[in-house]
């Protein structure tokens, strides 16, 4: 296998990601104690937030995307690999509607069996209903404009780009998969089942379209999905006796439930078995290409 991230490896990786999550603690927590104690009047909530995740995806772009990878790596990262599947647009619905019965379920035995921690849960600050407390303009512009946009594209690009492709070299896929989701999950802290589940979903449809930009296109759909359902809570659009809640919830749960039989439709059509025995995309060219070689070769000896 083509040797990539000559320059990272997995503790490397690690290491810097916990560094940019002190980086972005540390900035967040300073803003807000001189915003409590009135020293930052002009800055709101949301602004922190923001400039909290600048300092976290600044710092991931700096010490791992430009220090730690070299330029082949990154280009080979953002090239589309020969694929399974064609990037259809649906496969950009998949992470949020897949997630809905997933996340419903896991809600409601956390609340059930470990009622202090889904509080907790329900209080993290990357929760959509709890980054919308600011409601003017501006605040609601960067809240969008980090969570829809520099967001999904920073941690497909460390997560299922680096990461994914990174521990392919010593797991396979699915045990690539399953680590990266895990390790994407426990970034956002109580929300950590949630964040994998959709990690999981987002690594699928990297393996299978073998297309990065996909993956942050679907990243991004859920993102705002996310957040326009929270905002349409806040302005209580969607109040529980309101017809335009019940045509939504109708609406969701009809595409959930057509999104889950697609899916079982599309495994049934594509083995798992030769998803799973492959290679992550950014192997893909060399292996078909030394596959065309020792054909070629043998072809040749004959």
């Amino acid at each position: 296998m083509v040797q990539y991230f000559q320059k990272i490896g997995l503790w490397k990786f690690l290491i810097l990601m916990v560094l940019c999550l002190v980086a972005n603690g540390s900035i967040t927590a300073v803003l807000t104690l001189r915003y409590v104690q009135g020293d930052l009047p002009s800055l709101s909530f949301s602004k922190i937030i923001f400039i909290g995740s600048m300092a976290l995806y600044g710092s991931m772009l700096l010490f791992i995307w430009a220090m730690s990878l070299s330029r082949e790596d990154r280009q080979q990262m953002l090239k589309r690999a020969p694929s399974r599947s064609r990037s259809h647009p649906l496969f950009a619905l998949v992470p949020f509607l897949l997630s809905i019965p997933v996340n419903l379920l896991y809600s409601q035995l956390i609340m059930k069996f470990f009622p202090a921690f889904y509080q907790r849960m329900e209080a993290a600050g990357n929760m959509p209903e709890n980054i919308l407390l600011d409601k003017d303009p501006l605040s609601l512009l960067l809240i969008v404009l980090s969570v829809v946009v520099i967001a999904p594209i920073v941690e497909e690009l460390m997560f299922r780009g680096i990461l994914y492709n990174l521990l392919n070299q010593s797991m396979g896929v699915l045990p690539a998969m399953l680590v990266s989701s895990l390790i994407f999950g426990l970034m956002h802290g109580p929300t950590f089942f949630q964040t994998a589940v959709i990690g999981i979903s987002i690594a699928f449809i990297y393996q299978v379209t073998g297309n990065l930009k996909l993956a942050m296109v679907a990243h991004a759909v859920n993102n705002g999905l996310a957040l326009l359902v929270a905002l349409l809570n806040q302005k209580g659009i969607l109040e529980s006796n309101n017809a335009m809640n019940l045509m939504l919830i109708g609406i969701t749960v009809a595409l959930a439930v057509w999104m889950f039989f697609a899916t079982i439709r599309y495994l049934r059509h594509h083995k798992l078995s030769t998803i799973f025995n492959d290679v992550t995309p950014m192997y893909k060219e060399a292996v078909l290409r030394q596959q065309d070689e020792m054909r070629q070769q043998r072809e040749q000896g004959f």
